[in-house]
Order: structure tokens, then C-alpha cells, then sequence
């Protein structure tokens, strides 16, 4: 009799299993839409990526919607092994759990971005380049003149507008960052330049605030080393102006 019971209680079982799984599906694909639109995807994963994870999540909702109507068609008249539906749903109901929990809810903290910025000591032993025409406001452009001699040469003198983050190293000199991400947040690295004021001093910010500097590229010899660090060398302090936060990667 007990196993009589327990056979007409498959099918309802197993239809119960299903439904779950389809619904939490269905959530699965919401929270990908909507951490593609309120921004915390971009705490995961490079921009390139963002259209692949909302297209996921419009194939998930297609996928439960689809699922669903099989089900209730189907009526739960066949019986499946269900022992590891309810595994299944745990697994499936994590990233759930940790989206309605608010993680991500933000980047790197200062003591991870300073470690990944790295002691960056004063550089010294540099003079006023005469001005060139033509502007620079890429961090990489600026980079590529590191360990490019030509490079140097064709941007030595230019004026440069650089926005991001802000590390103080003294009252003058600062490195303005902002964060990479090729992929994913595991391989984020800074993209920095050095920049310095050469009258008066900078004060009134905390550390990470958003600045915009304008000023002339130099580059300078790196201690111990074949290459150069790009600096950007700023009149006074009227060549700094806070800036709205932009993306939080570069």
C-alpha cells in the first residue's frame, strides 16, 4: 500500500521538481538582465562581454517560458528520476541568492588598488618640454611612450588631458589611474601616469577621487630600469578639476 502511495506521488513530485527549476531559471535570466542594466556587471566582467551575458539572459527567459508550457502539456504523466532535482535548484539558486544579497556592489577597496598601483616613488631630474601641437588623452598612448623611443619623441611636449583616480605620492607629484580590465575582474591591472605640479601644491581630496589634469607630457628615466615613466607636468593647481566618477574600468 505504501509503495502504491508512493508511486502516484511521483509524478507530482517530479512536476513540482520541474516547476521549481524552470522558475528559478527564469530568475536566473532577470537578475542577468538587470545586473546588465544597473551596472553591477561591470564589476565582473570587461564591456565587450556585456552583450553576450544580456543575450544569455533573454535565452534563459525564452528557454523557462518554453519549458513551461511543455510542462503543463505534459501534466506530470511521466515519472523521471528526480533524486537530484532539488541539488539542481541549490546549485541553480546561488548566483540568485548572492545577486539579491547586492554582490557585487563595488569594485576593488583602496587596499587592493594600492597594492596593485604599487609604491611609486618622486621622480626627479626632469625639465619643461617646449610645447608641440596635437593633444593626448589616452592612458595607453601615453604608455606606449615607455619603452618607445619614437614614441617619446612624437609626444614629448604635447598637451595632455587625463581623467581618472587619484594616488597621492607628495604634495606635488600624484599618479592619476584608472583600472583595466581585458576580461575579467582577476585580470585587472592599473593604467597610470605620473603627474606633477610644478608650482604650489594640490590638497583638499581624498584618496581615489575623481580629477581631470591638463598639462605637457615628459617622460622621465625610471630608476633601474631601460624604460620611462610618462609624466604629465602641470603648471599650478588651476590644472586640476574634480571630475563626475566615470566607468569604474578603463
Amino acid at each position: 500500500m505504501t509503495d502504491h502511495l508512493h508511486d502516484a506521488d511521483a509524478p507530482r513530485a517530479h512536476a513540482a521538481g520541474e516547476f521549481l527549476t524552470v522558475l528559478t531559471v527564469g530568475v536566473l535570466g532577470l537578475v542577468a538582465l538587470q545586473m546588465s542594466h544597473n551596472g553591477q556587471l561591470g564589476y565582473l566582467l570587461a564591456s565587450p562581454f556585456h552583450p553576450l551575458v544580456t543575450a544569455s539572459g533573454w535565452a534563459l527567459l525564452g528557454l523557462a517560458a518554453v519549458r513551461a508550457v511543455a510542462i503543463r502539456h505534459d501534466g506530470g504523466g511521466h515519472h523521471h528520476n528526480s533524486d537530484w532535482t532539488y541539488t539542481r535548484l541549490a546549485v541553480l539558486c546561488l548566483p540568485v541568492a548572492l545577486f539579491l544579497c547586492g554582490v557585487p556592489y563595488s569594485g576593488f577597496s583602496q587596499a587592493r588598488i594600492q597594492k596593485l598601483l604599487g609604491g611609486d616613488d618622486a621622480v626627479t631630474g626632469f625639465l619643461s618640454p617646449p610645447y608641440t601641437d596635437g593633444t593626448v588623452t589616452a592612458f595607453n598612448e601615453l604608455a606606449a611612450g615607455a619603452s618607445d623611443e619614437a614614441e617619446r619623441e612624437r609626444l614629448r611636449g604635447r598637451t595632455a588631458v587625463v581623467s581618472g583616480r587619484v594616488s597621492r605620492i607628495d604634495d606635488r607629484q600624484f599618479t592619476v589611474y584608472r583600472l583595466k580590465m581585458t576580461c575579467c575582474a582577476a585580470d585587472v591591472v592599473p593604467a597610470k601616469v605620473r603627474v606633477v605640479l610644478e608650482r604650489g601644491t594640490l590638497g583638499g581630496f581624498g584618496e581615489g577621487d575623481w580629477f581631470e589634469a591638463t598639462g605637457r607630457v615628459q617622460y622621465v628615466p625610471a630608476p633601474n630600469s631601460k624604460h620611462f615613466i610618462p609624466v604629465v607636468l602641470v603648471a599650478d593647481a588651476a590644472g586640476f578639476r574634480r571630475v563626475a566618477p566615470a566607468g569604474e574600468y578603463d
